[in-house]
């Protein structure tokens, strides 16, 4: 995420693309650290949370130690508050270390901060979903294979943008996806743009791939 010329631009999922792409299209500006910016989330997953956020219980559910657990052999880190949310970058083995609990007290600081930089009440806010980073589907084979719940069906968008509505005022949702992973409806409306990249092992997508995103954004500010 990242404040820069009056706007917030804040991802809200799925993966890492769209906080590599802010920091391609507006370096040398700082940027800021979001929940999702480094979490891999389905739509359901990153709408659960912001629900959970509105009925007040988020904190509470992320700091349930028991809820945590990981998958395959890499160890990624899960909470069974939230399935579908992968804590992808996190050191599993320190934060649920039998043996200590300064890990996972430190995880719990580091995602109070998170929290509170990304669902602080704003007005205006960019907000931008995306599943186009190439490698996507290639690394969540290694956790679930339902790839489905990646893509963005109809009562998926319209969960996003309402839950985006009541956390925040007046915000603008930006939509990136893959065509063949996104409902054929959806493909018109003016904030869902079809930049799919090829599924490869590549995970950054080329320097001004977001440009009709961020133009979009540019418009929006009048």
């Amino acid at each position: 995420m990242i404040a820069i010329d009056g706007q917030q631009i804040i991802p809200i999922g799925c993966s890492c693309i769209s906080q590599f792409q802010i920091k391609k299209h507006f370096a040398p500006a700082p940027t800021q650290a979001g929940f999702f910016d480094w979490n891999i989330a389905t739509p359901k997953a990153s709408s659960d949370v912001m629900e959970a956020y509105l009925d007040g219980g988020l904190m509470a559910r992320l700091m349930d130690r028991a809820a945590y657990s990981t998958l395959s052999p890499r160890k990624y880190l899960v909470n069974n508050h939230f399935p579908g949310l992968y804590f992808w970058h996190e050191p599993s083995t320190e934060i649920l270390d039998p043996n200590s609990n300064v890990g996972f007290q430190q995880f719990c600081d580091k995602l109070r901060h998170l929290v509170a930089q990304t669902f602080q009440r704003r007005a205006q806010p960019q907000l931008i979903w995306s599943n186009i980073q190439p490698n996507l589907k290639i690394v969540t084979a290694r956790v679930t294979d339902d790839w489905a719940g990646f893509c963005l069906s109809q009562p998926a968008y319209e969960r996003l943008q309402n839950l985006a509505a009541q956390l925040y005022d007046a915000p603008n949702l930006h939509f990136a996806v893959n065509a063949e992973d996104c409902a054929p409806a959806l493909l018109g409306r003016d904030n869902v743009h079809a930049l799919g990249l090829p599924r490869c092992g590549k995970y950054v997508g080329p320097k001004g791939h977001y440009a009709p995103i961020f133009a979009a954004i540019a418009a929006s500010k009048g």
